[in-house]
């Protein structure tokens, strides 16, 4: 019977003929047999229920242009993007929804439409521009779903849609879905059986179809419509494919597989009952595949089959409830390989397979003698085989599949070498193989003799090894052979004589390699790189600094390779991948490049480095193995998805085979490939949209967003969210994404992992919605998806309503502008207060102190002295009592101005010279000078001349007697305040006896020195022996209620009787006794505080007065956090107070250290504000709760006005801030009714309560309950 011509497969001709009957022979023929062996180990990942799959029978695979792969399954539709699973199911109330949820199989047409054959709903086609379905419905047909059974679909070469059904034979359909015609399987008159189904159908030329259906095989001509039956006796024919050399494959549901060649006309068949090795596992056939290297799949109802060829028949891959990457099921369904090479596998009971062929290209080397252990060395034992070296097993020769050829022991022929871990190999140009050990020393085996050497080392010995631990082996270019030992050196290896000469000892050498001017490189395990000339025995060493830039990164060293260009490439521990370009160019100063994990490794610990023919360095580590080429600084990246036997791989576990085989060694076993066959992997994925929200809501159609010009918004939809996928399956956990917003970011994201970007309250305008994405390797999109975003804008924003608002904004602007600069001058009066002197006009001693602060820092640049000189007038007192205050001020404005004439000349204060009022009584300057000795008594006599001249006021002549303090920098002092202090020393202490108006300061001119350094003696013994005693004086609020208390310490001294807080107090901080004292007096009020928190229900907080030494060093918190443990407390109870000479002090360390008082919960006081360093920027900046009002300034309040302007502007200033003030020193109900009505928070003095001890405090107001 005449059937199909010879030109049967000729696609390019599409020619009719004819072709001879079918013949089965019984001779093999095997087309792909030159195809590379395989590795039998086949790893799968799956996507099963739990990863998302709507139902665990796959039936078809597709992979559509876009690159979304669809799983056509019993339970729905189901789309694939390497991260999420969509899921498209029937819904009888949407028609917009696909037909039924039983879906056979799968075909685009060029629109990018997809056309399904569902069991229930017929043929379906889904509408890319729309993303939704659209059912068909054949005219006449039967709408009971248990009728409308489509099988298989097909789109032939121009466009038209032939499915194949149960009983209702074949159907055509035009481009756009419209049916045109129905062929049944017989002929018009003769109606297809009910149960004959059409399960495939392969269009082999124009106009000629192949079908295989339940009754056979069949060839059918479009033009005449006819169907011809093969005569054959096989039914129930379930796939057709047509391979790359135009073999059909043809596989039936139980009468196996066959193989046709249809130029030939010869035939062979795989089934279950052959005999040899083309058997089958079971005759069930599903599907068959060609995958790009040209291997031929079978799906059975026994696994999947791979076709090695007509000697080696079938490889069989089945599941094994052992081994968690096997097969998930192993009824195989349907076959698809991905555009990017990925092997697809549908199952009946476990869902998808996933397969990355790569992974068999690196080889991965397993085998059970390795499985428990760690693979620590590597050499070539001939015959294409290896030896390895490993933990825990003895030295193995193992062929190139894995399998063990030999053990280094007797048994198999070798002497005995003992069990020492074998840490380096080396087989040298004399064929001898020598053996690093752990410990048990280098051991020189001879095949030839099979004779073993060992050298071991010996204390004794200058020329034994210099340890018995092996770290590397190197044979150089003059063939020595270079011992590395752990903790010896290096050893240079005399074979003849098995003797050493030692380099570089006491060190661990993990790596050796020699430049083509002969001298060694040396890596070391912690002290750097080491270059060694073996001719001279030069040693220059190369170690990590931190401060040096281009020092080497880490001194630990793994690895070491010079590459083609002379380069030095050095695998670190903890710095990634080191290199110095040129070894022949090298100095003492050599700067290294350094590539790391923020330039794309994977890891920055580089355990082996290996180069290829095209010069890339594969680099193994703890995270995988990478590839990087150094003439483009790309970098791919290989996790174990891609076929590596273990990400960890081990230091020293890598070699260059012979063969030009890398290999690659870490637990459980090795990698073994050609880097070859690896191509340049630049191929980045295709990207797609996957989903759009606006507003939270998503949009539907979003892959066709990017090709129709993007989004257009309504001004209220600014909040945009993109999600996106990567569209390569080699390792789509791994795959990375970028991406930017044009018109809102500056720069593209980091690399990470994440899919979804939101955007919220973008203004109005044009951006566009950029992304990059890598696949597993590391290779990145060539270009970047992109999808424009137009935000409209809102109605109210039109030129007319802008115009107004620039009236508007105007206005406000001109109100703000005076309002601001009306707090201007309201700080500028507060800054006057808080920097100058109200009386003179001249810098207080906080502006002063600043400046001196200054003018020691231009002192030390330029080499000269800073003199500071303190002006004490000894009559202003005396003058102010008999003249009364307005008189003095006249006087000081008649004095001032003869001193700034002496200062400054005509000009102004300048960075050399200052003057400033420090104190009522005390004027003070510096100057900058070359010769302080001689210099500063002439500046002193002209200040003190120019107050002394006499002064004429109502018609009397006044004298103002000043004497005069000169302190020098650095010998009295090295910071402005201790300059200023020793001056004002100086001019307070050496008034008696002078002939001069001036003195310099001295240390030991004080006749109380002696004295205080006994007294300092006994203070210190009291705080050990807890002879001081605390006292309490309360603070009141404005109603007299008591509120809080201050501690004040007191001593009584066993010999003097009562010392006052003025004189201990000072000379504790002159010493290191203030720390003791602080830490005494916060120990006994915490004690305190914790006692009656026990007994008390209403509890007193106590405040305590800290120094600047204890608050700026820092132990304060040292102090806090140990009474914190042994005595818990309420925190706010203890209040701190700091003087304002703390805030003087480094204001980042005194900015902490308050934050840090504040967090453990304690309240703070700046005590004695206005006498010392007031600033406004210290009371904005630091986190101070209250403000003490010095006693200074209440002193004379009821008869002052300016001080009660003071007081009044002070606790102004305080409320301003938020700050709570509290008076000190209040001595009569006068200034206790003027400070309430100023509005004065707190109150503290004697006529409130005298300072008692705390058991007389406890009596009046705890056990009296007096309040």
């Amino acid at each position: 019977m005449p059937f199909i011509s010879e030109d049967f497969l000729d696609v390019s001709t599409f020619t009719s003929s004819r072709l001879p009957r079918l013949a089965v022979v019984l001779a093999l023929w095997c087309s792909i047999a030159g195809a590379a062996s395989p590795s039998e180990k086949m790893v799968f990942n799956v996507l099963s229920r739990d990863e998302g799959l709507s139902q665990v029978t796959v039936n078809d695979i597709f992979q559509d242009s876009r690159g979304f792969v669809w799983f056509a399954t019993e339970n729905g539709l189901n789309r694939y993007d390497g991260r999420t699973l969509l899921q498209f199911h029937a819904d009888p109330a949407d028609q917009s929804t696909i037909a039924h949820d039983f879906v056979w199989s799968i075909a685009e047409d060029g629109h990018g439409d997809l056309w399904m054959a569902t069991e229930g709903g017929g043929l379906v086609q889904w509408q890319r521009a729309t993303e939704t379905f659209k059912n068909i419905v054949v005219p006449g047909e039967d709408l009971d779903p248990r009728k409308r059974f489509a099988r298989q679909v097909m789109i032939d070469h121009i466009g038209s849609l032939w499915v194949g059904t149960r009983g209702a034979g074949l159907l055509r359909f035009d481009e756009q879905g419209q049916f045109t015609h129905r062929y049944p399987l017989g002929n018009e008159q003769q109606s297809p059986a009910e149960d004959d189904v059409i399960y495939a159908l392969l269009e082999v030329s124009a106009g000629t179809l192949l079908v295989g259906a339940t009754s056979g095989l069949y060839t059918f001509t479009v033009e005449t419509g006819t169907f011809e039956r093969f005569p054959w006796s096989y039914s129930d024919v379930s796939t057709l494919y047509l391979d790359r050399t135009g073999i059909l494959w043809i596989g039936t549901l139980e009468q196996g597989l066959v193989r046709h060649n249809l130029e030939t006309g010869e035939a062979l068949a795989f089934n279950a009952n052959s005999v040899g090795p083309a058997r089958l596992g079971n005759n069930e056939i599903r599907d068959v595949l060609e995958d790009t290297e040209g291997r031929i799949w079978v799906a059975t109802h026994d696994g999947l089959h791979l076709f090695l060829g007509e000697d080696q028949g079938f490889r069989i891959y089945r599941h094994n409830d052992r081994d968690r990457f096997s097969l998930s099921d192993d009824h195989v369904m349907s076959l698809h390989q991905s555009e990017d090479g990925v092997l697809w596998v549908g199952t009946r009971l476990g869902g998808v397979n996933r397969w990355n062929p790569d992974s068999w290209t690196m080889g991965a080397i397993t085998p059970p003698i390795l499985e428990n252990t760690a693979v620590l060395s590597f050499e070539d034992a001939g015959e294409g085989r290896i030896w390895v070296g490993a933990f825990t097993t003895a030295l193995l020769q193992l062929d190139t599949r894995g399998n063990v050829v030999a053990e280094f022991d007797r048994e198999s022929g070798y002497v005995d070498r003992g069990d020492a871990p074998v840490s380096a190999l080396l087989r040298d140009s004399e064929n001898r193989l020598w053996i690093g050990t752990m410990g048990e020393g280098l051991q020189m085996y001879l095949p030839g003799q099979n004779q073993l050497h060992v050298m071991r080392h010996d204390p004794t010995n200058d020329e034994s090894l210099s340890a018995d631990g092996i770290m590397s082996l190197y044979e150089d270019s003059q063939h020595r052979i270079w011992a590395g030992t752990f903790g010896g050196g290096l050893s240079l290896i005399d074979p003849g004589t098995l003797t050493a000469t030692r380099y570089v000892p006491g060190t661990r050498i993990s790596a050796i390699r020699e430049d083509t001017a002969g001298a060694l490189w040396l890596g070391t395990d912690g002290e750097g790189l080491i270059r060694l000339e073996p001719g001279s025995g030069s040693v220059h060493s190369f170690r990590h600094s931190l401060e040096t830039a281009g020092s080497l990164g880490s001194d630990l060293i793994f690895s070491l390779h010079i590459s083609q260009d002379r380069s030095l490439w050095i695998g670190t521990s903890g710095a990634g991948l080191a290199r110095l370009r040129d070894t022949e160019e090298w100095n003492q100063d050599p700067s290294f490049d350094h590539l790391g994990t923020a330039d794309g490794l994977t890891n920055n610990v580089i355990y082996g480095i290996l180069e290829d023919s095209a010069r890339q360095l594969w680099l193994s580590s703890n995270r995988g193995l990478m590839r990087f080429n150094p003439q483009s600084d790309s970098i791919r990246y290989f996790p174990r998805a891609l076929g590596l036997q273990n990400e960890e791989f081990n230091f020293g576990a890598f070699h260059e085979s012979r063969d030009g085989q890398f290999l690659f060694g870490g637990t459980g076993g090795y990698n073994a490939f050609d880097p070859m066959e690896f191509g340049d992997l630049d191929q980045g994925p295709r990207i797609a949209l996957t989903e759009i929200e606006v507003a939270n809501k998503p949009l539907h159609a979003v892959a066709m967003l990017a090709d129709t010009g993007g989004l257009a918004l309504d001004y209220n939809e600014n909040a945009v969210t993109f999600e996106y996928a990567a569209l390569d399956f080699l390792a789509p956990e791994n795959n990375l994404y970028s991406v930017k917003l044009q018109g809102f970011d500056q720069d593209w994201t980091q690399p990470s992992k994440r899919t979804r970007s939101t955007y919220t309250n973008l203004d109005a305008g044009h951006y566009v919605f950029q992304i990059r994405a890598a696949n597993g390797y590391g290779a990145w999109s060539n270009s970047p998806l992109e999808i424009g975003v137009t935000i409209n804008a809102a109605p109210w924003a039109t030129p007319q309503a802008y115009f107004a608002y620039c009236i508007l904004i105007g206005a406000v602007l001109y109100g703000f502008f005076r309002w601001r600069l009306r707090v201007i001058e309201r700080e500028a009066r507060i800054r006057q207060l808080a920097f100058y002197d109200r009386r003179t006009g001249l810098p207080n001693l906080d502006l002063f102190t600043q400046r001196t602060a200054a003018a020691l820092s231009e002192a030390s640049d330029d080499q000269r002295s800073l003199v500071v000189i303190t002006l004490r007038l000894k009559t202003f007192a005396r003058l102010r009592n008999i003249l009364g205050l307005g008189s003095v001020d006249e006087l000081l404005s008649t004095v001032v101005p003869r001193l700034t004439q002496q200062m400054f000349g005509a000009g102004q204060a300048t960075t050399t010279c200052d003057l400033a009022r420090i104190s009522e009584t005390e004027l003070a300057a510096y100057v900058l000078l070359d010769d302080p000795k001689s210099e500063a008594a002439i500046w002193a006599n002209r200040l003190c001349k120019a107050i002394s001249t006499p002064v004429y006021h109502d018609g009397r002549q006044l004298h103002v007697s000043v004497f005069a303090g000169i302190a020098t920098f650095p010998q009295d002092g090295n910071t402005a305040i201790k300059l200023i202090e020793s001056a004002s020393t100086a001019a307070q202490d050496n008034d008696v006896g002078q002939a001069e108006n001036f003195a310099f300061y001295d240390r030991s001119m004080t006749r109380r020195a002696i004295d205080l350094l006994s007294l300092e003696s006994d203070l210190r013994q009291a705080i050990r022996e807890n002879s001081l005693e605390v006292y309490l004086q309360g603070k009141f609020d404005c109603g007299g209620v008591l509120v809080g208390t201050e501690a004040l310490c007191r001593w009584m001294h066993p010999e003097r009787g009562a010392i006052s807080p003025g004189i201990f107090v000072p000379l504790a901080e002159e010493s290191d006794l203030i720390l003791e004292l602080d830490e005494w007096v916060i120990e006994q009020v915490w004690r305190r505080l914790h006692h009656w928190q026990a007994k008390y229900t209403n509890v007193f907080s106590i405040a305590v007065n800290v120094s600047a030494d204890t608050f700026v060093t820092g132990r304060i918190f040292a102090v806090l956090e140990r009474l914190r443990d042994r005595y818990p407390l309420e925190p706010s109870l203890l209040e701190i107070e700091i003087t304002e000479s703390v805030l003087a002090s480094d204001l980042e360390k005194v900015t902490l250290a308050l934050r840090r008082i504040k967090d453990l919960g304690h309240m703070l006081s700046l005590d004695d504000f206005g006498t010392g360093y007031s600033s406004l920027t210290y009371l904005q900046r630091f986190p101070i709760d209250k403000l003490k009002i010095d006693q200074a300034f209440i002193r004379d309040i009821e008869t002052k006005r300016d001080q009660q302007a003071l007081c009044s502007a002070i606790i102004a200033l305080a409320q301003s801030l938020n700050l709570q003030t509290i008076a000190e020193g209040v001595e009569s109900q006068t200034q206790q009714d003027l400070l309430v009505s100023l509005g004065c928070d707190r109150l503290q003095g004697f006529h409130l309560h005298r300072p008692e001890s705390i058991a007389d405090f406890e009596r009046r107001f705890f056990l009296q309950g007096i309040v």
